[in-house]
């Protein structure tokens, strides 16, 4: 707890599987048998039992390791794992080799809720696919969970274990605030408030309240959410002061179900055709907003360059060139009337965007302008794979800093 309070990291998934991990390295012989988590950002607490535990206790050390499983950190890792879906798969890639090799060592895939999305019951759907099955009310209880291993260690059948566990199990405050404390960024350990209170607005809120303005022009749409109602801006607390108690109930259930429901009804414009014209006017989807007004040159700043493009402007202001700073809002489209219009007073675009330049946001600024007389600059990343960088350095390294950015800016110009 007191490194995610000052790092940043997943909370609630690593403190509800604490007791599942203890109990599998307890009973089983890792690395001989093989633990694949389907949600790796539950395995800090396995992370700790095969001898990285520094990286979590000395501040020092905190970026020795990474929040996933990780092959090249131990032999007690077997894949590189984000988020869901994947274990069952992985897993029965391995129980194959461990076969064709004649072994007999155990195999167990540790499902996140999230792949199984709406959650399960005790019952026997298990069983009609032809597993055995076992419910397990209390996932937090140590002793238990160590009976039921070894009842089912050295098993030659495959078995589902269904665990119900609390997700922020022994800090309070994250199992009382599920989605807040899924992932968070430093915080105080004793209120559960962000140590960098955050100003201005935010993508979720940005959503939610255009949601909420869809609302009243058309109740009946349908949207289908990936994870959390907090990833459209619905959490119970917004529903709450928004005075909706349709959605608040709506919230409650998600959160209810581990935070992983099927489907939500909730506005977000016609993604799901319901049999009427649809009407709406999606091209306000994709209107930027100027936010500094100058001359030839034009910063785009998309998402969270939008700020590297601000400190750009104050850069070049400092030499008496004044440059235009847009906030494009959206990266799913452009604003072609914007663009547009740039080309009456601006020679120079630069695109500012926090990902991998080739396909991305700034290349299709690029192709909009075509053949016209207007230049245009991208910055971003090269498309590589990363694992374990200081941000900073590899912006860098790809051009990508203020500095950097500016002289470019004064040899276009000269």
């Amino acid at each position: 707890m007191t490194k995610v309070s000052e790092h940043g990291g997943h909370v609630g998934l690593p403190m509800g599987a604490a007791e599942i991990i203890i109990a599998l390295h307890y009973v089983f012989n890792s690395p001989v048998d093989k633990i694949v988590y389907d949600v790796s950002h539950q395995s800090y607490v396995h992370k700790m039992v095969t001898g990285r535990a520094l990286a979590f206790l000395d501040h020092d050390h905190y970026d020795d390791v990474t929040g996933y499983t990780d092959p090249t950190e131990s032999e007690h890792d077997f894949f590189n794992i984000g988020h869901t879906s994947t274990s069952i798969s992985l897993a029965s890639g391995l129980a194959t080799a461990r076969n064709l090799k004649g072994d007999s060592e155990n195999i167990i895939a540790i499902i996140g809720d999230g792949s199984l999305s709406g959650g399960e019951s005790p019952n026997n759907i298990f069983k009609s696919l032809g597993l055995d099955y076992r419910f397990v009310a209390d996932g937090n209880n140590l002793e238990t969970l160590i009976n039921v291993f070894e009842e089912v260690k050295d098993i030659n059948y495959p078995i589902v274990l269904h665990i119900v566990t609390q997700k922020g199990k022994g800090y309070a405050i994250a199992e009382q605030h599920k989605e807040d404390f899924h992932w968070t960024m430093p915080f105080d350990l004793e209120t559960g408030k962000p140590k960098k209170e955050h100003h201005g607005p935010t993508y979720a809120g940005t959503i939610a309240d255009y949601l909420m303005e869809q609302i009243k022009v058309d109740p009946t749409v349908v949207a289908i959410n990936a994870g959390t109602p907090g990833g459209f801006g619905f959490n119970a607390k917004w529903c709450k002061e928004a005075n909706n108690e349709e959605l608040l109930a709506m919230t409650k259930y998600a959160v209810h179900q581990h935070e992983h429901p099927v489907a939500i009804r909730v506005p977000v414009g016609k993604f799901i055709s319901t049999g009427v014209p649809d009407t709406t006017d999606y091209s306000i989807l994709h209107k930027s907003e100027v936010t500094r007004h100058g001359e030839r040159i034009a910063l785009l700043g998309l998402g969270n360059f939008y700020h590297l493009a601000n400190q750009v402007a104050d850069e070049l202001a400092k030499d008496s060139i004044d440059a235009t700073v847009v906030n494009p809002k959206f990266a799913s489209g452009l604003d072609e009337e914007l663009l547009e219009e740039l080309k009456a007073n601006h020679s120079v675009v630069f695109t500012l965007e926090d990902g991998v330049v080739e396909g991305g946001w700034g290349q299709r600024v690029a192709s909009f302008y075509g053949l016209s007389a207007m230049r245009v600059k991208n910055y971003g990343i090269a498309k590589e794979f990363h694992d374990r960088y200081d941000a900073a350095d590899l912006l860098q390294k790809n051009g990508v800093s203020v500095e950097q950015i500016v002289a470019d800016v004064k040899i276009l110009l000269s």
